[in-house]
């Protein structure tokens, strides 16, 4: 009876664990996210991750977009196609945190800072550019 018991517990626990839509990703979720987003030029899952109170977010999105393009397509670039992008561990920023990227062209290797902010839909991206030194 006992085991009846606990048997019908674990799977009532289960059965909730796949109903929940309050799932907050980790830092290191939406980074690698917003990676894929940007490698792919894929506009909307980029300003999905954008967050929403950031100032001209999808002139940012679009620009951030385009800058990478140019960088991985156009033959001229002075990076050489995108080999592999390289996410590094999340630190403290105040009350944010920022994610290094490494990514790694045929010519060169850049570094990218994400900032991201906690908002009540949970992990966003509040900021992203080139870093002058790849830590």
């Amino acid at each position: 009876m006992q085991h009846l018991m606990l048997w019908s517990l674990v799977l009532i626990m289960l059965a909730g664990c796949g109903t929940s839509t309050n799932v907050i990703e980790t830092p290191e979720a939406i980074h690698v996210r917003w990676l894929a987003a940007v490698r792919a030029n894929d506009r909307a899952a980029a300003l999905a991750l954008v967050d929403a109170d950031m100032a001209e977010r999808e002139l940012f999105v679009d620009q951030t977009l385009q800058t990478m393009q140019d960088l991985m397509t156009t033959p001229s670039s002075p990076t050489g196609a995108l080999l592999t992008i390289e996410p590094r561990a999340p630190t403290d920023a105040g009350q944010g945190k920022r994610v290094i990227s490494v990514w790694h062209f045929a010519n060169k290797t850049w570094c990218y800072a994400t900032d991201l902010t906690a908002t009540g839909g949970g992990w966003r991206v509040a900021q992203w550019g080139q870093i002058a030194r790849c830590p």
